[in-house]
């Protein structure tokens, strides 16, 4: 920054010499000092502003998709074109329950989530309900059972187990906000 200061007062010095020497030396010129002098001393401001001007609309491009995705970026997990937040609170996986409903049918019922007792319930400091990860994985595995369960739901199951939650937990600071 200091640099570009320097050069943007030197280029203004120039300008300034040409513009006073065109005066003194040459007094025909009258109105076209002005043009003259911005004709001979545009190669130095060229040189100086070029890559700041040609750094700008990247930049600018940069900064509208920052901030368009910078609060999604790594604050959802994504699984089968769906976003599931994950939070993570005194060391316990929170999953919200609006994220997990559509994949969770038939809805859970009151007994079973009577059986979760304390794995199912509002999520610390959020307005949201939601399951710990030992709470989703039960109800998961009772849904999948002997039987196997729906495959969508093992495959969820399987994703939760070796991909989201390992990944939580080796990066903190993915957890939704």
């Amino acid at each position: 920054m200091i640099k570009l200061l320097i050069r943007l007062l030197l280029c203004v010095a120039l300008s300034a010499a040409v513009y006073w020497l065109s005066g003194v030396f040459l007094k025909d010129l009258g109105l076209m000092r002005v043009p003259f002098t911005i004709v001979a001393t545009a190669f130095p401001w060229v040189k100086t502003l070029a890559p700041y001007v040609i750094d700008l609309f990247p930049a600018i491009r940069r900064k509208a998709i920052s901030d368009v995705l910078e609060p999604w970026n790594g604050r959802y997990y994504a699984y089968d074109n769906r976003q599931v937040r994950l939070y993570l609170i005194e060391g316990v996986i929170w999953v919200p329950v609006r994220d997990v409903a559509s994949l969770l049918l038939p809805q859970p019922e009151p007994r079973e989530l009577r059986i979760l007792a304390g794995d199912y319930g509002p999520i610390p400091g959020q307005k949201l309900q939601g399951y710990t990860e030992a709470g989703l994985l039960r109800l998961l595995s009772t849904r999948c059972g002997n039987r196997g369960g729906a495959p969508a739901l093992v495959r969820f199951k399987n994703w939760l187990e070796k991909e989201a939650f390992p990944n939580l937990r080796r990066h903190p600071g993915s957890s939704a906000p």
